[in-house]
């Protein structure tokens, strides 16, 4: 499904992703994109990516500023059914779910959303019990990957 955040998300996307760029240079936390995108540019997605999540299953977004340093984070959303999500996003049509292997597993359920902001696909879903599998440990990657054709695309709280 795809889903693009209109003018107001965006200028909030905007904020909210310069916020937590600035708070979490302050507090000198590790940059820990991938690729050759500025810092900017990748807190940018990742936070348009989770409010498009939000948008598409109607649930609100974690909107804090606070410095994201620890592995012991409390997800991106909470669903209706009470699942923590963590949303991962990626510019690549052909992403996979990653996920590092030192993640908290306060975590229930892990989303992919893929695109360029605005505009985001709902590539699919894992529980963190399946994508952290031993089966699933990719040296690629350097963590845990499930391909978009291993994911799930139903509800999350079914």
């Amino acid at each position: 499904m795809e889903i693009c955040l209109d003018v107001m998300e965006q200028r909030l996307a905007k904020t909210i992703s310069k916020a937590r760029t600035d708070a979490n240079r302050s507090a000198n936390v590790p940059d820990a994109k991938i690729g050759e995108q500025t810092a900017e540019q990748t807190d940018l997605e990742g936070f348009a990516a989770e409010l498009a999540f939000c948008k598409m299953f109607n649930v609100y977004p974690d909107l804090s500023i606070k410095p994201r340093r620890s592995q012991h984070d409390s997800g991106d959303a909470l669903t209706h059914g009470g699942n923590i999500v963590d949303v991962k996003s990626s510019v690549y049509r052909t992403a996979h779910l990653l996920a590092v292997p030192w993640k908290n597993s306060t975590v229930n359920v892990y989303v992919l959303m893929v695109g360029t902001f605005p505009e985001y696909r709902f590539a699919g879903f894992a529980s963190t019990q399946s994508l952290f599998a031993q089966k699933n440990f990719s040296n690629k990657f350097n963590g845990y990957a499930l391909s978009q054709e291993e994911l799930q695309t139903g509800e999350i709280d079914d």
